[in-house]
C-alpha cells in the first residue's frame, strides 16, 4: 500500500459525508439503493433510519468503498485511497486524472454537465448535477463492464459537487485561508510597536504603528501635497514616546496609521484627552492618558475627523486610479480584437475620468465636468449595446454549427474553439465597458445630491452585470448551446479541454462581475459608515513624511 493510501486510510470521505444534510445525501443513497450491485438497501441500518441518512453516513461510505473493490477489481483486501477510486473512473472514461482529487472530480462533473453550474440558479443546481450523474452512469455501463461502475460513477459526481458546495459554504476547508494583510494592524510583526488612540469608552479611533521596513510598490510622493501629512506629523511626534520607538522619526523609518471601521470620534471630557493603549515590552497592553499638553490641541475630534475624511478620500482616489489604469491596460492588450471606434470610446472615457478624478474626489464639483461624465456614460451604454448585439450574432453562428459527416471531429473542435475565443473577446470588451461605467458612477457619486440619478445609474449597471454574468439569460443560453455542440464530439479527450475552457471562461466572468459589485458597494460604504478599516503606510525622512501608500 502506498504512502498516500496509508495517509488516506483516514476519514476524509466519511468526514465529508457527515457534514452533509439529509437532502444532500439523498442522491447518493438513491444511486446506491436503486442499483442491484449495492447491498445498502437490505442493510438493517438503512431500514431503521432512512430517510434520516445522517444516522448512517459511515455505512454509506463503506458501501462506496465496497463498490470500488468490485469496480477496480481489487483483491488485496485493502481499502483504496479515494483519489485512486476517482482516478479509476477517469481511466474508465478515457481521460487523464488530475493530480488533486477535487480537480479530478470537477473534470468528471464538467464532462457530463449540459450547463456550467455557474450559469445555473442555486435552486436548480442539484437537478443539473443529477442529469450529469445519469449521463456518467450510462457512459460506464454496458454488457462488458462491472455492475458496480454506474452507481459508483453517480456517487463520485455527487461527492464532487458536494465538496465544492460545502467548501463554498465554509462547512469544510478546501481552499487556502486568507492570510492577514498589511492593512490589518493585528498582522504586525513581533517587535513592531502599536498605539491605539481611543475614546474613554474604549472605542478605537486611530491606530499608529512603527514598522521594521515596508519597501515595495505603490508609494506616492507627498512632499508637494501637504494636505494629509500636515495633519499627521504633529500626531506622530506627540505619540512618539508612547510607541517605544527611539528612531520613529529618523531617516528611513516607516509607520502605519489605521482608521478602524465606523469609529466614533468622541473626545473625553472626563480626561480632557484621548486614552492611549500602548503595547509594553512584555507584549501586554496598558491604558495610559495621553499628555493633554501634547495631544489635546492636535488630537481633537475636529482634527481627527478632518484627517479621517482625507484618508477616506485618498483611499477612493487611489482605488479609482487603480481601476482606471487596469482598464486602460486591458484595452491596450485586447486592441487587436476591437474596432477603432469601440476602442476610442473606452480609451476616451478612461483618460477623461483619470484627468478629473482627483479634482472631483477632493471636492471640486463642476457642472461642466458633470455634463461630460454624463456624455461618456451615454457613449458607454451605446457601446455596451453594440457588443451585446455582436454576442447575439456569435451565438446564432454557434447554433448553425453542424458536425457534418465529412467534417472531422478535429476540425469541428477547432471551429468551436475559434467561436469560444471570439466570444471571450466580446465578453472581455463588455466587462471593460461596464467597469468604465462603474468608475463614472463613482465620480457621479462624489457629487452632493442627485440621489435618484445615482440610484438609477447604479441599478442599471447592476442590471448589465446580471445580463452578462454566467447566470444571466444571455450568457446562460450561450453556455447551454456551446456545451450542446461540444457534447456532440465523441472523443472524451477532445471535448474535455473545450468544456474546461468554457468553465474557466464562466468562472472568470463570474469573478469579474462580483469584483465590480464589490467595488460599487465599497464606494457607498466609504461615503456613509466604514465597515472596514482604512490603513496607510508612511515613509519618513528627518522627521517629515515624504511618501505614503494606501493598503
Amino acid at each position: 500500500m502506498s504512502e498516500s493510501e496509508k495517509s488516506f486510510k483516514s476519514t476524509e470521505l466519511y468526514d465529508l459525508l457527515e457534514t452533509c444534510t439529509n437532502d444532500e445525501l439523498t442522491p447518493i443513497v438513491e444511486a446506491l439503493t436503486k442499483s442491484g450491485a449495492s447491498t445498502l438497501r437490505v442493510s438493517r441500518t438503512f431500514e431503521r433510519h432512512s430517510p434520516d441518512h445522517y444516522q448512517y453516513t459511515d455505512q454509506i461510505g463503506d458501501e462506496i468503498y465496497r463498490l470500488s473493490f468490485v469496480a477496480l477489481g481489487r483483491g488485496d483486501g485493502e481499502r483504496a485511497a479515494y483519489e485512486r477510486i476517482v482516478a479509476g473512473l477517469c481511466k474508465k472514461l478515457g481521460i487523464a486524472a488530475a493530480k488533486e482529487v477535487d480537480a479530478a472530480e470537477a473534470n468528471l462533473l464538467n464532462l457530463f454537465s449540459k450547463r456550467t453550474l455557474l450559469s445555473v440558479p442555486i435552486q436548480d443546481q442539484q437537478s443539473a448535477v443529477d442529469d450529469a450523474r445519469t449521463a456518467a452512469s450510462a457512459a460506464v455501463g454496458g454488457f462488458w463492464t462491472s455492475d458496480a461502475w454506474p452507481p459508483l460513477a453517480s456517487c463520485i459526481l455527487q461527492i464532487g459537487y458536494l465538496r465544492d458546495k460545502l467548501t463554498a459554504d465554509g462547512r469544510i476547508t478546501g481552499r487556502s485561508l486568507s492570510e492577514p494583510t498589511l492593512a490589518d494592524p493585528a498582522a504586525l510583526s513581533e517587535g513592531e510597536s502599536a498605539l491605539t488612540i481611543s475614546t474613554e469608552s474604549g472605542s478605537p479611533v486611530l491606530t499608529l504603528a512603527t514598522l521594521q521596513a515596508s519597501e515595495g510598490d505603490n508609494w506616492r510622493d507627498v512632499r508637494n501635497d501637504r494636505s494629509s501629512s500636515d495633519l499627521l506629523t504633529p500626531i506622530l511626534k506627540a505619540a512618539q514616546p508612547l510607541l517605544s520607538a527611539e528612531r520613529l522619526l529618523s531617516s528611513g523609518n516607516y509607520a502605519r496609521i489605521t482608521l478602524p471601521p465606523g469609529a466614533d470620534l468622541v473626545f473625553s471630557d472626563k480626561f480632557n484627552s484621548f486614552i492611549g493603549v500602548a503595547r509594553g515590552a512584555d507584549n501586554k497592553f496598558a491604558t495610559i492618558l495621553l499628555d493633554p499638553v501634547n495631544l489635546a490641541s492636535i488630537a481633537t475630534p475636529a482634527v481627527l475627523l478632518t484627517f479621517a475624511t482625507a484618508m477616506a478620500e485618498q483611499k477612493k482616489l487611489e482605488e479609482i486610479n487603480r481601476k482606471l489604469t487596469e482598464i486602460k491596460l486591458a484595452v491596450e492588450r485586447v486592441a487587436m480584437f476591437q474596432t477603432d471606434e469601440r476602442r476610442s470610446v473606452l480609451t476616451g472615457s478612461i483618460r477623461y475620468f483619470q484627468q478629473i478624478a482627483e479634482a472631483v474626489l477632493t471636492g471640486e464639483y463642476s457642472d461642466e465636468v458633470l455634463h461630460v461624465i454624463e456624455q461618456h456614460e451615454a457613449a458607454l451604454i451605446k457601446l455596451q449595446e453594440h457588443i451585446a448585439k455582436d454576442i447575439g450574432v456569435q451565438v446564432e453562428a454557434i447554433r448553425a454549427l453542424k458536425d457534418e459527416a465529412w467534417f472531422s471531429s478535429g476540425k469541428f473542435a477547432q471551429t468551436i474553439q475559434d467561436h469560444q475565443k471570439l466570444l471571450e473577446a466580446l465578453y472581455r470588451d463588455v466587462m471593460l465597458c461596464i467597469r468604465a461605467r462603474a468608475c463614472g458612477w463613482q465620480l457621479l457619486h462624489a457629487y452632493p445630491g442627485r440621489e435618484r440619478r445615482k440610484e438609477s445609474r447604479l441599478n442599471d449597471i447592476n442590471a448589465a452585470l446580471d445580463r452578462f454574468a454566467p447566470i444571466g439569460d444571455l450568457t446562460a443560453a450561450m453556455d447551454r448551446l456551446m456545451r450542446e455542440k461540444i457534447q456532440g464530439i465523441s472523443a472524451a479527450t477532445t471535448k474535455l479541454p473545450l468544456l474546461q475552457s468554457e468553465q474557466s471562461f464562466c468562472k472568470r466572468l463570474a469573478d469579474e462581475a462580483q469584483q465590480i459589485r464589490t467595488d460599487l458597494r465599497d464606494v457607498e460604504r466609504l461615503t456613509t459608515r466604514r465597515e472596514q478599516s482604512i490603513s496607510m503606510d508612511l515613509r519618513l525622512e528627518n522627521g517629515e513624511i515624504v511618501a505614503s501608500r494606501m493598503l
